[in-house]
């Protein structure tokens, strides 16, 4: 499957598209039970990563060391062709890398996040683009049960959204409907949420991060991680491991091991 020129069209006019029918029923079921079964040894060991102080949202973090069945999910031929186009540019590089690779759960009863955009820069934001993100269903998105939100073309306000925003976000905002199976490609500048989850059902979506790879050659240009073995690193001053950003990234439940 090849990300087209059509999809394209579409994703930059309104900073996202569904492209339905990319995994199989069997993938999806065993993605979802492994996903489940990690979330509840994380939860139950202390290492899970709650989101909300009702302990309704979760996040399992790095996906990739956590089971061979993600590899193939995220290295699809459809989000490579689908990254080379949104990334194209002239240059000598690769032109982007996988920022994360994680799985959000909402549990019956979860709130609605607050709207944001995954592009931590200053405003006002570039034209051009820095992340793009992967969602992938795990059950159908319904009205009820917390499918993504977002506002069609926000991509391109340059800003992120404020309080002010709330009465056209009420308005113009819409549910994305996606079938389990299916991929959510967004802008990394597209303002958007997850929904309440007001459904008796949990709601398992896969999430991929890509982040242009300028990014990483301003901020990782000599990589201090390859260069040097852990024991090394670990022997170094606290200041020094703190200016590479030793621990940067390391989130509650991403190492432990099952």
């Amino acid at each position: 499957m090849r990300f087209t020129d059509e999809q394209y069209q579409a994703f930059l006019k309104d900073g996202y598209i569904v492209v339905e029918n990319v995994l199989s029923k069997e993938l999806v079921e065993g993605i979802k039970q492994r996903v489940s079964q990690l979330a509840l040894r994380e939860s139950e060991c202390g290492e899970g990563h709650f989101y909300s102080q009702t302990g309704k949202m979760q996040r399992v973090w790095n996906l990739l060391g956590k089971g061979d069945v993600f590899h193939g999910v995220i290295t699809q031929d459809l989000i490579l062709d689908a990254m080379e186009k949104i990334f194209a540019r002239e240059t000598t590089h690769k032109k982007y890398y996988l920022s994360s690779f994680q799985a959000n759960i909402l549990f019956p009863g979860a709130e609605a996040q607050k709207w944001h955009l995954d592009t931590p820069i200053p405003e006002p934001h570039t034209s051009w683009i820095v992340k793009a993100n992967t969602i992938w269903p795990l059950i159908d998105f319904t009205e009820e049960n917390g499918a993504t939100e977002v506002l069609p073309g926000s991509h391109t306000f340059s800003r992120r959204p404020k309080e002010s925003d709330l009465p056209m976000l009420r308005e113009k905002s819409i549910k994305v409907m996606a079938k389990a199976g299916s991929v959510v490609i967004t802008h990394g500048h597209l303002w958007h949420r997850s929904g309440s989850n007001l459904s008796q059902d949990t709601r398992t979506v896969l999430l991929g991060s890509f982040a242009a790879s300028f990014a990483r050659e301003i901020a990782l240009e000599d990589n201090f991680f390859r260069s040097n073995s852990s024991e090394i690193v670990a022997s170094w001053p606290e200041k020094t491991r703190e200016v590479i950003g030793w621990d940067h990234g390391l989130k509650v439940g991403a190492s432990f091991e099952h």
